[in-house]
């Protein structure tokens, strides 16, 4: 069993395969929307995502506050047309009209400035660009997170983006019945575990940043446990087990796309 920031998805680990797969999925449905344009992706994690667009994009620069993170993915992912460089988000450090599409995906989650990253986004965005996120479906969420500051519904994050954008839409992702029964299965272990060892919640009472250590330990060996049990299952979900749909309460993710 690896122990790993369950933050950090991992390409190459197959435990998180269906994690993998479903962020790769977003990264697949916008590529051919990226072709031959300028591209900045905000929290570029491993950098698979960037590499992926680049293939597409004229150019991809991939802004990330670690600089593990950054080493990584120059080693990993390099490609003529890909920077990656150092940055925490907001702000974000270009000039107003640098970018035709922004990507952040699985990001906005994890800050306590949703709305200053979003004019931020809109000030860089070319006329007529467009910034794409997704962001976990919070009445899908399988347990308490210590690395995001706030999940959102549908309807949350609806009253979040009219702040800045006019024109925007908004879908969900969904898995099909094969990662259902993987997700059902994590949601269910992960069910049973805070029974048995927190019947009455006191870790939402944690400061965020004590509980991230205990919580890496939980999520890892509860995706190795899965992998163990379904090793075959989980090596075959791919990216077509996942769809774009209208929005509802089961979507496991939302997608918006918001034009300047």
């Amino acid at each position: 069993m690896r122990i790993q920031s369950a933050e950090r998805i991992q390409s190459d680990y197959a435990p998180v395969n269906p994690i993998f797969q479903r962020h790769l999925f977003a990264y697949e449905y916008i590529a051919p929307k990226v072709r031959s344009k300028t591209v900045l992706e905000v929290a570029f994690g491993e950098g698979y995502g960037a590499y992926l667009l680049s293939r597409y994009a004229k150019s991809v620069v991939g802004l990330e506050a670690s600089e593990r993170a950054i080493a990584k993915a120059k080693k990993k992912f390099h490609a003529p047309n890909i920077q990656f460089k150092k940055q925490y988000v907001p702000p974000i450090p270009f000039p107003e009209n640098s970018f035709d599409v922004i990507v952040a995906f699985q990001f906005i989650e994890h800050i306590k400035e949703p709305e200053a990253f979003l004019k931020e986004a809109y000030r860089v965005l070319k006329p007529q660009g467009t910034l794409y996120i997704t962001t976990p479906n919070a009445l899908q969420s399988p347990s308490y997170n210590p690395y995001h500051v706030k999940e959102y519904t549908f309807e949350e994050m609806e009253a979040l983006v009219k702040k800045v954008f006019k024109k925007y839409r908004f879908y969900g992702i969904y898995g099909d019945e094969t990662f259902q029964k993987y997700f059902m299965n994590n949601k269910g272990w992960v069910k049973d575990f805070l029974r048995k060892v927190d019947p009455l919640s006191l870790h939402r009472k944690v400061p965020q940043v004590l509980l991230r250590p205990f919580y890496d330990v939980a999520v890892s060996w509860m995706r190795w446990r899965l992998y163990k049990q379904h090793p075959e299952a989980c090596q075959a979900i791919t990216t077509k087990n996942f769809y774009m749909d209208k929005p509802s309460p089961q979507a496991l993710d939302i997608f918006v796309e918001m034009e300047k």
